[in-house]
């Protein structure tokens, strides 16, 4: 989060996609960590209330094609 201006919500999941930590409204210059994630998505803020994400779930990603 360093040189941000804005907070943003974290999903970190391991490497089947599982969310195994979810950090909401995380603020500008601090920091959070998941020793067991393997990736990490950035998302607006509020996201995770929105989408209803909780720990546990598998994520999905659709290949968009044009």
């Amino acid at each position: 989060m360093f040189g941000m201006k804005f907070a943003i919500d974290l999903v970190f999941l391991d490497a089947n996609l599982k969310i195994v930590k979810l950090v909401k409204s995380l603020k500008p210059w601090r920091l959070a960590r998941c020793k067991q994630a393997k990736h990490t998505m950035e998302l607006a803020e509020g996201s995770i209330i929105i989408h209803g994400l909780i720990i546990g779930e598998i994520l999905m990603i659709n290949e968009y094609k044009k």
